[in-house]
């Protein structure tokens, strides 16, 4: 999903947190909401360095074959989650209420392009070898 429309979600979370709660903290689910997709930065670092700049898209994937997506994983909600629930952090519950739904838009993003949602685990990634073309193979059709 283009980033842009994470920015416009998230923008919109924050707006209306903000307008009911009056906390600054609600800022955080504008930042947790678009900031997890550095992540398609850092495999991109990872895999091909600093040798070479792509517009920023998805398309790079193709070239490295590989995508680990790091933020991308369900299992963190419930690491998150569990620190919520021992600390009652307000900053922590925007960060994620905002990171929540920038994975939830991704999946309903990629359920309609045919990706299981398995592939939101990172643990089922790790299991196929992190390889695009088991867990997207949308990107290798013409």
């Amino acid at each position: 999903m283009k980033p842009l429309y994470h920015l416009i979600v998230s923008l919109i979370l924050f707006m209306v947190f903000f307008l009911i709660t009056g906390n600054p903290w609600s800022a955080v689910v504008l930042v947790s909401g678009f900031l997890i997709d550095l992540d398609h930065l850092l495999d991109f670092w990872l895999f091909l360095g600093f040798k070479r700049w792509y517009k920023i898209s998805g398309e790079y994937y193709k070239e490295i074959g590989k995508a680990l997506l790091v933020a991308h994983s369900l299992e963190i909600i419930f690491i998150l989650a569990l620190f919520y629930f021992l600390t009652r952090e307000i900053a922590l519950a925007m960060f994620i209420i905002g990171y929540c739904v920038h994975i939830l838009m991704d999946m309903v993003h990629n359920y309609r392009r045919g990706v299981s949602q398995l592939n939101f685990w990172f643990i089922y990634r790790a299991l196929q070898g992190f390889d695009l073309k088991k867990i997207a193979p949308f990107f290798y059709e013409n």
